[in-house]
């Protein structure tokens, strides 16, 4: 399943500054960086006064081995994710929600169509199938219109921060 909260959840330059120095940091190209790479990622986003260090201490602790131990795009944008939102304040969530919506919806037709939609799914890194992305999007797409309004996107990624299943 595809992380769209992490889109919601980062402001867009962060996130486009924060992937850019992941994949620059990742030399072999394999979407995977060691604990001592994401370090650096993290020290190249200037954000040490954020919580990072928790955060580091933490990935330090659970793999031993700096250099050995991997993480992938999405469980590195889970703790960006961690460390730039309000765990606490659903008001604030469905503001970063509408940001996140209004950035992708970029022909301002307050509707996301499958091209909005699938360029956002690749601003994760992620590489879906066609079936996948349409699977995706169909399940988001509650009405069937063959488009996604902000409620279907606020509610389905609401439902995610809060922990609840998705159907």
């Amino acid at each position: 399943r595809v992380g769209l909260w992490s889109l919601a959840t980062v402001e867009p330059v962060l996130l486009e500054r924060a992937m850019a120095l992941f994949f620059e940091r990742d030399g072999d190209k394999d979407g995977l960086l060691s604990v001592r790479e994401l370090e650096a990622v993290f020290d190249g986003l200037d954000m040490k006064d954020l919580g990072v260090d928790s955060i580091m201490d933490e990935a330090k602790a659970v793999t031993g081995d700096l250099d050995a131990s991997l993480i992938g795009l999405e469980e590195f944008l889970g703790m960006l994710r961690a460390v730039h939102a309000d765990e606490e304040d659903p008001d604030l969530m469905e503001a970063k929600i509408r940001r996140a919506f209004d950035q992708i919806d970029k022909n301002h037709d307050r509707e996301l169509d499958k091209e909005e939609f699938k360029a956002a799914v690749a601003l994760l890194g992620r590489s879906l199938t066609e079936s996948q992305i349409d699977t995706l999007f169909n399940e988001i797409d509650v009405d069937a219109s063959g488009k996604i309004d902000f409620p279907e996107f606020s509610s389905r990624l609401m439902n995610e921060w809060r922990g609840r299943p998705l159907s």
